[in-house]
């Protein structure tokens, strides 16, 4: 049976921050063996931030990258990430998501 769980984040996008350890951590003490993933490929407007359409099939979307570890780890300070709009945690806004985060990694 196949199970769709999101990975909710408080920065416009699910991430591999703090919520994806919890769900490897409850796969692992359910004793599963498989994970699988949508394409983790960049996306983009022009395409509709389709998942299955992208200009690589190796890069990884920065917009997985979580924050809240980049933050914890001391690798981007408090003042870098600025104000964060008000995201809702059950869809994403691509284009605010991707503005926000394009600030961390640039």
């Amino acid at each position: 049976m196949a199970v769709l769980v999101p990975l909710p984040s408080r920065f416009g996008i699910g991430d591999f921050g703090p919520s994806a350890r919890d769900v490897v951590d409850c796969l692992a003490e359910a004793v599963q063996r498989y994970w699988q993933v949508f394409p983790l490929t960049p996306t983009d407007n022009n395409h509709g931030n389709s998942l299955y359409r992208s200009d690589s099939a190796f890069a990884i979307n920065p917009l997985l990258i979580s924050q809240e570890i980049l933050l914890n780890e001391g690798v981007i300070s408090e003042e870098k990430p600025g104000d964060l709009p008000g995201f809702h945690m059950d869809q994403v806004d691509y284009p605010s998501a991707t503005q926000h985060k394009d600030v961390l990694i640039s």
